[in-house]
């Protein structure tokens, strides 16, 4: 039989031949017959003049080759996702200021995740501080286009307040029969639209819209933001709006009809966020906070709802309440429905900063998002009527769900 090494002496017609056979005598898939390297490997594991373990160190070859290539494809498609993370892609943002610069407060660390990198390796910087350097960007889309309606008249009034981008749309209550100084509360509604509309004296959402206060005798205001309604500015997800809030309470607090020593400030939802946002940016105006059912990221939202990048890192930590809770100076009580969705945000918030000294937190049984706002604002007015001295300030107890429960049974 010829070896190896004979294979040159062959008659070329006599290795045609032989081809030919095995073609014949070996069955082949539908798929090795389109792949001529599998038919030509078939042939050589029986030609006789080519051993086995040249046919195997060609295979390993061939595979080594496409191994190697795959990790390639692989390694780069993994590289390009982690800069998306690490918020380095460009992305057609218009800015509120071209310095652009990557911040060294919240430089990414390899060893720090992303939950803990404030409150772990930069926990000295305040939120102010941190917003105060920080140049975000959005995408310029506004949420309203309309003039708010008229009210009814005696249950609110139109009115405009001043803020850094200039003069935005608001109702406030009517002011009262009887000259004096009365609390007042700012309210923030549980939608991303920084617009004001009918929903405010809607009587099917009296549980949501501030009713509560408002039969109470509290002077009431409730402020378009940023973007919203014809009002200047972009939505900007509970990052410029925290001026606007600001702007508000500094609007009530020379109303000669308000308190300036007792303004609180109470939002529902996207409301509940940013006014824990607010009070951590600038506590010293308002006497109290509430918070309903707040998000401790604002990632937690879908992406088609936030007008920022989502992928730069810095955007998404400033517009969150869960890094900046100590931030807050006054009594903040934020609160949620233990059969609401957003439970878990309160509960990841509270486990983040159980140790803040100004915040109480409370999930209570029986109640959702939308249910557990009015009972708890009638036990809140009860705390505020017992303060005497503008010293005071409300305590919030452990017992307070019972109290909230108790409300839901009248």
């Amino acid at each position: 039989m010829p070896g190896k090494d004979d294979d040159d002496d062959l008659p070329f017609d006599y290795r045609l031949e032989q081809d030919e056979y095995y073609k014949k005598s070996i069955p082949l898939n539908p798929r090795a017959e389109q792949d001529q390297t599998i038919l030509d490997y078939a042939l050589n594991l029986k030609k006789p003049w080519q051993t086995r373990k040249q046919l195997l160190q060609n295979s390993l070859d061939a595979y080594s080759v496409f191994q190697i290539l795959s990790f390639l494809v692989i390694g780069f498609f993994i590289i390009k996702f982690a800069m998306q993370l690490s918020g380095r892609n460009n992305v057609d943002f218009s800015s509120h200021n071209d310095n652009s610069q990557f911040h060294e407060w919240s430089k990414p660390s390899p060893q720090d995740v992303l939950d803990s990198i404030i409150t772990k390796k930069n926990r000295d910087v305040s939120f102010a501080k941190a917003r105060n350097d920080f140049p975000t960007k959005v995408s310029g889309s506004r949420s309203g286009y309309f003039d708010p309606p008229i009210p009814p008249k005696g249950v609110l009034e139109l009115v405009q307040y001043p803020t850094v981008l200039g003069n935005m749309d608001a109702y406030i209550t009517p002011k009262p029969a009887k000259h004096g100084r009365y609390p007042a509360v700012i309210w923030l509604s549980d939608h991303f639209e920084n617009s004001i509309d009918s929903k405010l004296w809607d009587e099917k959402l009296s549980h949501v819209n501030g009713t509560v206060f408002r039969d109470a005798g509290f002077v009431v205001f409730y402020p378009s933001l940023r973007g919203g309604n014809k009002n200047p500015g972009s939505n900007e997800n509970a990052y410029g709006e925290v001026n606007d809030v600001q702007a508000a309470c500094i609007y009530l607090k020379n109303r000669e009809e308000v308190d300036p020593n007792q303004i609180f400030l109470v939002g529902h939802g996207t409301g509940g966020t940013l006014a824990l946002l607010t009070a951590a940016y600038r506590s010293d105006g308002f006497r109290g906070v509430l918070a309903f059912g707040p998000v401790a990221r604002m990632d937690y939202y879908h992406s088609s709802e936030l007008n920022y990048n989502i992928m730069d890192r810095d955007e998404t930590l400033l517009r969150s309440p869960l890094y900046w809770i100590n931030d807050i100076t006054c009594k903040t009580w934020v609160v949620e429905g233990r059969n609401s969705p957003l439970s878990n945000e309160l509960s990841r918030i509270h486990e983040n900063n159980y140790l803040a000294r100004h915040v109480s937190f409370n999930l209570i049984y029986n109640f959702d998002h939308d249910t557990i706002v009015e009972p708890t604002s009638k036990v809140y007015i009860q705390k505020i009527k017992t303060l005497k001295e503008s010293t005071d300030k409300i305590t919030i107890d452990p017992n307070d769900d019972i109290k909230v429960m108790q409300q839901m049974r009248k």
